[in-house]
């Protein structure tokens, strides 16, 4: 669904001793993408492996044990392919790891949306923990779905403290960390025509599971996205911040359409 895996990537290596990447059944030349990445950095830095599994509610959870696996790391990191930080603040997360205490690495996030200079400023989720450390805490994936919701991959993140697993996200202990290092969000980056197919494929991803045994991205209706009425709503507002270079790269290069919807949006008082 043209996410900027590759900018994603070279962004997680700037903090990351190393990447793994489990991939799964596709027809899309997913897998050829992946490996083609670990010819970039070099087997050393990525590492590829292919499972095959069921499309159900816990598939998160396996994928995430699969990787982890992987890797002796005392620090685990979970990223998805549409994020980034800026390569600036690569140095700061790394001395953060090091602090006595710190066992969780929470983000504020920066949500950008329709184009660069756009973001969604009121509905999503403002931070998440995006670092844990492996044997002090257990950080790690957990499927939190009940059997209301058999089709559906709703995980959360965990963590073991005191004796008690909590959601790393919510927990406000001294052992999650809170800088002001934001992670950039860059899977709305879209206009609301490739918005509206990619929402859509998402849904019957991740919620009904329709089409998925087979290895096909489910043909849905697309949702139709209105930009002009959330930004009259005040859902989005201006963004003039930094963006990573890796993405600066990656957006330049799919500009197409977006002066239009730039002038569009600029034009609707919030």
């Amino acid at each position: 669904m043209d996410y900027p895996y590759r900018a994603a990537l070279a962004s997680a290596l700037s903090y990351c001793d190393e990447a793994v990447i489990v991939v799964g059944p596709s027809v899309d030349g997913t897998l050829d993408a992946m490996y083609a990445a670990q010819a970039e950095h070099g087997t050393d830095r990525v590492k590829v492996i292919e499972r095959e599994w069921a499309f159900d509610r816990t598939w998160q959870e396996r994928v995430w044990a699969w990787g982890a696996e992987q890797t002796s790391a005392e620090w685990l990191g979970y990223l998805d392919f549409d994020e980034a930080i800026h390569e600036d603040d690569a140095p700061a997360i790394r001395r953060m790891m090091e602090v006595p205490g710190v066992h969780l690495i929470d983000f504020p996030y920066v949500h950008l949306y329709g184009t660069p200079r756009w973001r969604e400023c009121l509905n999503f989720y403002k931070r998440n923990v995006r670092l844990g450390r492996r044997d002090t805490v257990n950080y790690r994936m957990v499927n939190w779905c009940t059997d209301k919701t058999p089709n559906h991959a709703v995980c959360a993140m965990v963590a073991t403290i005191g004796g008690q697993d909590v959601n790393a996200h919510l927990w406000a202990g001294p052992e999650r960390a809170m800088p002001q290092i934001p992670m950039y969000h860059y899977g709305w980056v879209r206009t609301p025509e490739a918005l509206a197919v990619s929402q859509a494929k998402h849904f019957g991803w991740y919620a009904n599971g329709g089409g998925l045994e087979d290895g096909h991205i489910p043909d849905v209706e697309p949702y139709p996205f209105n930009m002009t009425g959330m930004r009259a709503a005040g859902m989005i507002e201006p963004y003039a911040g930094p963006h990573p270079a890796v993405m600066i790269e990656w957006y330049t290069a799919h500009a197409d359409g977006w002066a239009a919807l730039d002038a569009e949006l600029a034009g609707v008082a919030a």
